[in-house]
């Protein structure tokens, strides 16, 4: 009987609460209300600007696809350049830390290289690898970015960036290899024969099945 008694008291104690609190409840209420239905909208909105996204980078890259099979004397080259450019441009900079960001910088990379623009390569190169570092494209982005800063003529930062890839992905990487080999090329035209054989050695003794220490083995017979 007491238990069904202290059950009323509290039932009497939570209505008395309940009716004198009933506005500040009901503005509570509504609050949280209201915030689930903002999160529910901003989660919707979200998903929908990423596949809006998802989309638009891949029909720039079909775009981008569809230029590089362009003969060299083509009449439309320089225009289609410009529109791929400008679709890749406008996902860049309207999204971030995503998949599209990653690819759009990347394929801008691949564009400019191909436009011989390779300073602006190596820069887009180096977002992808630098932004994404745990991305798929970081290790490639990395030789493209180091390719691409030879090309322009900068083969002190293409050997950072040779080294760097070495460093980082040399157990994770196709890439390595053909790296490692770019090295021990630089320091052979640089004059520095000594470095040269002991990267091209090096070369052969990490990766003996790779191509690139096949074409090391005949500089190191050339060197000899």
């Amino acid at each position: 009987m007491a238990k069904v008694e202290e059950k009323k008291t509290l039932d009497r104690k939570l209505s008395g609460f309940i009716q004198a609190n009933r506005k500040v409840i009901l503005i509570v209420c509504a609050v949280v209300l209201a915030i689930v239905v903002i999160i529910g909208i901003t989660t919707a909105v979200s998903k929908s600007s990423q596949k809006k996204w998802m989309a638009a980078v891949e029909t720039a890259e079909e775009n981008y696809t569809a230029w590089t099979a362009l003969a060299d004397d083509d009449a439309e080259l320089g225009t289609k350049a410009d529109e791929v450019a400008a679709e890749l441009e406008t996902i860049v900079s309207g999204t971030k830390n995503s998949y599209p960001n990653m690819k759009a910088s990347y394929l801008l990379g691949l564009l400019s290289y191909a436009q011989e623009e390779y300073t602006a390569a190596a820069e887009y190169f180096n977002t992808v690898r630098t932004d994404y570092s745990e991305g798929y494209l970081a290790s490639t982005a990395l030789m493209n970015e180091a390719v691409s800063l030879e090309m322009s003529g900068d083969s002190e930062a293409a050997l950072d960036r040779y080294q760097t890839l070495v460093d980082t992905f040399a157990d994770s990487s196709a890439e390595a290899s053909h790296a490692l080999f770019s090295i021990g090329r630089i320091y052979e035209t640089n004059g520095d024969t000594d470095l040269a054989v002991a990267v091209f050695e090096q070369l052969l003794t990490d990766y003996p099945s790779s191509e690139w220490s096949k074409l090391a083995q005949v500089r190191l017979i050339a060197l000899d």
